[in-house]
């Protein structure tokens, strides 16, 4: 779910491809079983909200998504990476870093951002972002999880109005410009991240930039329920098994879920108990279908999607004087054997293969 942006879009049906893309080969599901690890987004303020959060939870999730404005000035970037991603990993997070391009100038605000990428228009900004990602990176034994111009088969992103082939060629210079600074793919894990529906919209599968420079698939899908006119309640498997069988017949990458959630509003009502239900599918959902890593989105922004501290849930929880709506399904799946959560420090985050989504 683009930070900037609402999913009014998502009204659209999918749009299934039979089109065949260059140098992939077909994901693997592998061993249906394998744990998922834990993510989730909590907002721009993560270890304030995460403390309560995991206190209740009794886990620490293993990954963090962020969302940042790729054109941050060179010192608010700088206390991006050492204030924000540091007091992340040093708290024992990998951070999942969502780079969200935008115009530079309000003369750029009606151009296609792909073309000012592509034409040379960006390379200062991406230059800023390789430095700064390669100098982060090369302490202790540091890794993060970087998501550029995810759904861009969702019309209403910046990214998402130039054509498959603008969006290949901006990832590739984007891809190649970062490698220039020699980061290590055991540091670094590139996720690209189309939207769990085509909508308005060539299919995801035209925008993938190819094996050697993708580490990661991700899909973000939601179940909206009818929170708005054009939704209905969706099962895990109606949002996702479409786009994730669309990508395992071309693409040979492990698979995140890099944002997902539910709202509790279902026939005309809040429901909780429809939603509990939901969240304990959807875990269930990702270990039949080998979903290595997944994020829940706990902010309610559209509509209630928070499995903490929203506006409702199945229990609530006290804490630090302060009383929080939970949904104890979360809980229950999140510390259950299908879930992993944070390591301890002395063992790291994730083990090595764990990171590349190869093992646990």
């Amino acid at each position: 779910m683009e930070r900037q942006s609402r999913r009014h879009f998502l009204q659209a049906s999918a749009v299934a491809s039979a089109g065949v893309i260059a140098g992939c080969s077909t994901i693997d599901a592998g061993a249906a079983g394998s744990r998922t690890i834990l993510g989730v987004y909590t907002g721009e303020s993560p270890l304030s909200q995460l403390k309560p959060f995991e206190q209740w939870l009794g886990l620490q999730h293993a990954v963090v998504v962020c969302f940042v404005d790729a054109t941050r000035p060179p010192a608010k970037l700088r206390t991006f990476f050492d204030d924000v991603l540091t007091d992340l990993w040093n708290s024992g997070y990998i951070p999942m870093v969502t780079w969200e391009a935008s115009s530079q100038s309000d003369s750029e605000v009606s151009r296609n951002i792909l073309e000012t990428i592509n034409s040379g228009g960006y390379d200062d900004v991406i230059d800023r972002w390789a430095r700064d990602l390669a100098r982060w990176l090369q302490v202790g034994d540091r890794r993060l999880y970087f998501r550029p111009l995810p759904e861009m088969n969702r019309a209403g992103t910046p990214w998402s109005t130039a054509t498959p082939r603008d969006y290949r060629i901006a990832w590739h210079r984007l891809h190649r410009r970062v490698a220039n600074e020699g980061i290590d793919e055991d540091r670094l894990q590139w996720v690209w991240n189309p939207n769990a529906t085509d909508v308005e919209s060539p299919p995801a599968e035209a925008y993938y930039p190819g094996d050697r420079f993708v580490d990661w698939v991700g899909i973000d899908g939601y179940n909206f329920g009818d929170a708005k006119p054009w939704s209905t309640w969706q099962s895990p498997d109606s949002v996702f098994t479409p786009m994730l069988d669309r990508l395992r017949d071309h693409i040979d990458k492990p698979v995140m879920v890099p944002e997902f959630g539910s709202t509790s509003r279902r026939q005309g009502a809040f429901r909780p108990a429809a939603k509990a239900q939901w969240i304990q599918s959807a875990f269930e959902y990702f270990r039949r279908q080998d979903v290595r890593l997944a994020c829940w989105f706990n902010t309610d922004k559209e509509t209630d999607w928070a499995v903490f501290g929203g506006v409702r849930g199945t229990d609530t929880f006290q804490g630090g004087g302060e009383r929080y709506h939970t949904y104890s399904a979360y809980r229950q799946i999140a510390t259950g054997h299908g879930v992993q959560g944070a390591k301890s420090a002395s063992a790291g985050v994730l083990s090595d293969d764990a990171f590349v989504g190869s093992g646990q």
